[in-house]
């Protein structure tokens, strides 16, 4: 692929904004916020400024100075390209059902737009079990979203990925208030937000472990740590820039906007009767969107045009991961479509899974769905991840940490690597396989 660089450092920052901010924040996030409350909540913050800020720091200081990508980076660092490889295999699967989710938003918006003309649009389990059932619908509008981000993939990254992610990450932003007032004015929401700050039973230490290792998945997932990603972002980030500034930004824009989503949606969910588990987004929060006519059809428009932005933001990133796959010697263009093509083996599957329901044999008791995540933030980024913090413990690591962050910012880091982060790693992993 051509060597790419950021127009400036707010360029990267919407980049690495945009790679973050995805699914995980308005999908996931709220589901976990839902079932755990408030202590989710604190402890996700508490993690967020520990482990995920000095973990994200990290990685972009990899990449920036070994100007590679996850392979060649983790290979100068680690001794080993295996890590890289593990970063780059969790972003192909987690483009694999970040597709068929992003499908699913784009059929849901198109749903609802019809609903403004025609007085409202059909909600409910129903009208989720209908789309995921029709597989060639579901496999078409899946393939259709791959494309969207492959061309903006293709794109140099200054007139694709940079400005897209310039356009996309304010935009979401600015949505989402007016959303949450929706929200909050629907009969119920209230319940919602008690639930929110709300301190439930967590069934002892078992149920603290689990909610604790729900919280570390969520910023893995959310930070898009572990994926490659910000190492790729991070080699082409201009030497003047300042990492710890361009990190904390990111992480403030993803966690704002992941409350804030949470904010829009569980009230909403509770409005519908509560919860709605995995698919909550589309079974509970369509409910809604029905039962209120024309104007809820436009409220669902706009929702789940703000979900697709959001996916398409991470998935652009996932494909520059993937297209590395291509060569060095591939374009822009034969890279992004080399990589829409790779992506879309996992995902229709997934689509032909029904997005869990049961349509494939299990993988090892887990849906298709479920295993691809398992794989993927569960196993795969934490793995890169714990490689290297290990790495980063060596003193070639606390130079580069020095070097890349400045003296005080780079000796905190690597501190973190010898605590906070090692913890978080073991966390995730722990919260998934055992």
């Amino acid at each position: 692929m051509e060597k790419r660089s950021w127009s400036s450092q707010w360029g990267f920052v919407a980049a690495a904004a945009g790679a973050a901010v995805g699914l995980g924040n308005i999908w996931s996030f709220p589901r976990y916020l839902e079932q755990h409350g408030a202590p989710f909540l604190a402890a996700y913050l508490i993690m967020a400024v520990l482990a995920g800020w000095p973990l994200l720091m990290a990685e972009i200081a990899v990449g920036r100075d070994t100007g590679c990508g996850a392979r060649g980076a983790f290979k100068e660092l680690c001794g080993s390209a295996l890590p890289g490889w593990a970063a780059e295999c969790a972003s192909l699967l987690m483009m694999g059902f970040y597709s068929v989710l992003g499908g699913c938003c784009l059929r849901y918006m198109l749903i609802n737009l019809a609903g403004v003309f025609s007085g409202g649009a059909g909600g409910g389990l129903g009208l989720f079990l209908g789309y995921i059932s029709n597989v060639p619908l579901s496999a078409l509008f899946t393939v259709l979203f791959i494309a969207a981000a492959a061309v903006i993939t293709a794109a140099p990254v200054r007139s694709g990925l940079e400005r897209f992610s310039k356009f996309a990450v304010p935009l979401l932003a600015l949505m989402l208030p007016g959303l949450i007032a929706c929200s909050l004015r629907l009969p119920g929401a209230e319940s919602g937000i008690a639930k929110m700050f709300a301190v439930p039973e967590q069934g002892g230490i078992a149920g603290t472990i689990d909610m604790l290792g729900d919280a570390a998945c969520q910023l893995f997932f959310s930070l898009s740590i572990g994926q490659g990603v910000m190492a790729l972002y991070g080699a082409y980030l201009p030497r003047e820039a300042s990492i710890p500034k361009c990190a904390l930004a990111v992480v403030a824009a993803d966690t704002l906007i992941a409350v804030l989503a949470g904010f829009a949606v569980v009230p909403a969910a509770e409005a519908a009767g509560g919860g709605g588990g995995t698919m909550m987004m589309f079974t509970a929060m369509q409910e809604v969107f029905a039962s209120l006519g024309s104007w809820g059809a436009m409220f669902g428009f706009l929702f789940y045009l703000l979900v697709l932005l959001a996916a398409l933001t991470s998935a652009v990133s996932l494909l520059e991961v993937v297209g590395t796959w291509a060569g060095a010697k591939a374009g822009r263009k034969q890279a992004a479509l080399f990589a829409a093509a790779l992506s879309a083996v996992p995902a229709i599957a997934i689509a032909r899974d029904g997005l869990g329901f049961g349509a494939l044999p299990e993988i090892f008791g887990l849906s298709w769905l479920s295993a691809a995540e398992l794989a993927s933030e569960g196993i795969l980024m934490p793995a890169a991840a714990l490689a290297m913090a290990f790495a980063l413990r060596r003193r070639s690591g606390s130079e580069l940490l020095r070097r890349q962050l400045g003296y005080a910012a780079g000796r905190c880091t690597g501190l973190a690597m010898r605590s906070a982060a090692v913890v978080l790693i073991a966390a995730a992993l722990c919260a998934r396989i055992l």
